[in-house]
């Protein structure tokens, strides 16, 4: 396995975007006899490893024949999901190894001591030195060992000897069994189990073939396996941890802050029912694989909650203010609110979205970055908009405080008072 990277020429000097040219160099790739090879674009932050995008770690306490089986299944129904350009594990069973067995008892019966054979076959095959000597002034090893075309022949150790108690001399080939086998390059550990590793190119988002992955896993592997990630792959799924923090944490404080503006909760939660809307708007483009969920869109995502909040923020305040002093209805209150406060919800949102167009049309070096928070926050507020216009009135209908009761009670009571 090799990896070979390509500097591309400036923006100015080319028209294809790195994602436009990958299926091209691909195709080229793919006219290359005997080779199987892939195009991918790096990572952009730093951080993450130079390997592929998908590297998915399978690992259990059980033994490494049984961790082979189950990943070769994990690759063959990744390879039926159509899913992934390239897959593969580095977990196989592709070192030639020779294996010599020695007939213990036979060799007992003979008189032939099991340290008998082992120096004769490590002064065969070992490269250990016995002593030194000089010449011309300089040491050098003496290093007792077969020729080289000899040791490169399992065969031949048969036909060396070694010697009985008594003195005789016995074929190798009478005492011992040659076996070849095939053994892993390397026994991988992760986190203390046994481990192999899957890299994959992914035709599909990368958080969409890790599910595929974590699919099929469950479904194939028995009990006692886990998974694990690494390199981009890790980062993806530590980052949407953490998006689900800063997320809450963001809701958290601006309903806090909504709650002792109001002096009520019910405002609050009221107004934020704007904030999955546009939440759901913002995934569509992620969904048809416009943009991906990187840091740049979790920007885009966290800076939603503050914009479309004031829409909320708008229509609420303005029908609480209609039913205290028009001593309207909540839902005629929200009805004629909304109307009113159409043109600045409109207004906002047209201004908004052109500013942030830049973002979305942007070209050049790091336009990646710009447009995933450009579409994230152009898409996620224009469906947010629309949607609140409509949903947000019938919530309020519903969950909001009758605030009319108090201003009649007031003006009913106010003459009492006055006498």
């Amino acid at each position: 396995v090799s990896f070979a990277g390509m500097l591309l020429k400036p923006w100015e000097d080319r028209t294809l975007t790195s994602v436009e040219m990958i299926p091209q160099i691909q195709q080229a790739l793919d006219q290359q006899p005997g080779l199987q090879s892939f195009a991918f674009n790096p990572p952009s932050l730093p951080g993450a490893s130079g390997n592929t995008p998908v590297e998915f770690i399978l690992k259990t306490q059980q033994g490494y024949d049984q961790l082979y089986g189950v990943v070769q299944q994990v690759l063959n129904k990744a390879r039926e999901s159509g899913k992934f350009f390239f897959i593969k594990s580095d977990f196989n069973f592709s070192k030639p190894e020779i294996r010599v067995t020695i007939d213990r008892e036979r060799a007992d019966s003979m008189g032939i001591s099991m340290r008998e054979i082992g120096q004769t076959l490590g002064v065969i095959l070992a490269e250990g030195y016995v002593s030194r000597f000089n010449l011309a002034g300089r040491s050098y090893k003496i290093i007792p060992q077969a020729r080289r075309e000899e040791r490169q022949n399992a065969e031949i150790v048969g036909q060396y000897f070694v010697y009985s108690d008594r003195g005789e001399q016995i074929n190798l080939s009478t005492l011992v069994d040659i076996d070849y086998t095939s053994v892993p390059r390397e026994l991988v550990q992760f986190q203390q189990q046994n481990a192999a590793k899957i890299d994959a190119v992914p035709g599909v988002p990368l958080g969409e073939a890790l599910q595929v992955l974590r699919d099929i896993t469950e479904q194939v592997a028995p009990a006692g396996y886990t998974f694990d990630y690494q390199g981009q792959s890790r980062q993806l799924v530590q980052e949407g941890s953490v998006l689900a923090l800063t997320f809450g944490f963001a809701i958290i404080v601006v309903f806090l802050v909504l709650a002792a503006q109001y002096e009520s909760l019910r405002d609050p939660f009221i107004i934020l029912t704007t904030v999955p809307l546009a939440m759901f708007g913002a995934l569509i483009p992620m969904f048809l694989s416009q943009v991906s969920m990187n840091i740049y869109s979790q920007v885009g995502l966290i800076t939603l909650i503050g914009l479309v909040s004031k829409h909320g923020i708008l229509i609420v305040e303005f029908a609480n203010e209609m039913q205290k002093n028009d001593n309207l209805s909540p839902v005629d209150a929200v009805i004629k609110a909304a109307s009113i406060r159409l043109r600045p919800i409109l207004m906002t949102s047209f201004s908004t979205i052109i500013g942030i167009m830049p973002l979305v049309i942007a070209s050049g070096a790091g336009a990646a970055s710009r447009q995933s928070i450009g579409i994230t926050i152009v898409c996620g507020f224009a469906i947010g908009t629309l949607f609140t216009l409509f949903v947000l009135p019938v919530v309020y209908t519903f969950f909001a405080a009758d605030h009319r009761s108090a201003v009649v009670v007031d003006e009913e009571l106010l003459p009492s008072r006055l006498v």
